[in-house]
């Protein structure tokens, strides 16, 4: 299992506005060129079903690629399903669940890894259905008796070396990679093209020049004076 920094880096994605997708009968898809049942996007852009299962498999496998995009807007799950394996959109929701989650639980047995829905949890003790092993939804360690060992740098389980919560590293990945954080739900934000009106995937939408939550009036300041031309 990834360090914190890691999994927060991998959670870093590129907000967009979202796009309404209308499924067609026969089109010519953008990727394949195959001419099929097409979902066309509001970029104009259509795409068959094979290569729609690919965007979202890939999003499926890696929070990174969440939300599926095409020309910096979002392909909405909710008509991209028509097209798409059940089993698949389970997989993307859960994906989105995970990436949601503020509070990640994932399996104490190393080897497993699986992150743990808290919907799912009934208590404190929950048993992963992968390995059967049983994760202290609390702590994130494997199962005990009494109160959990914390510590008090990390807030992971007590142990005997050296720790880092990896803020410090992915602050300065931050501001070496110019990301922004949502105001709404801290996730790192990477702008895509010069369009500075940004909806995080939580639903916030916010300035990625100012970091404040866009109202319908919003007016800002530059972060950073304009440099001069050479």
């Amino acid at each position: 299992m990834g360090s914190t920094f890691s999994k927060t880096k991998k959670s870093a994605f590129r907000a967009q506005k979202a796009s309404r997708p209308e499924i067609h009968s026969s089109g010519t898809c953008h990727s394949c060129g195959a001419t099929a049942q097409v979902a066309k996007l509001s970029c104009a852009h259509m795409y068959c079903q094979h290569c729609l299962t690919r965007k979202f498999a890939a999003a499926a496998n890696k929070m990174y690629y969440i939300p599926p995009q095409c020309c910096g807007a979002a392909i909405p799950l909710a008509t991209a399903r028509r097209l798409l394996d059940g089993t698949l959109v389970s997989r993307i929701e859960d994906k989105a669940a995970e990436m949601r989650d503020a509070n990640k639980t994932y399996c104490s047995n190393r080897p497993c890894g699986h992150y743990l829905p808290s919907d799912t949890f009934r208590d404190q003790q929950h048993v992963c259905h992968y390995c059967v092993q049983t994760t202290c939804t609390k702590c994130k360690g494997s199962r005990h008796v009494g109160a959990c060992e914390m510590c008090p740098r990390c807030l992971r389980p007590a142990h005997s070396f050296s720790c880092s919560d990896g803020t410090d590293d992915l602050l300065d990945l931050a501001d070496d990679e110019m990301w922004m954080q949502c105001p709404g739900c801290g996730i790192m934000v990477e702008l895509e093209g010069e369009e500075y009106n940004m909806m995080c995937y939580c639903g916030t939408k916010f300035c990625y020049n100012c970091g404040e939550v866009r109202t319908t009036y919003h007016i800002h300041k530059d972060l950073d004076e304009k440099e001069e031309d050479w």
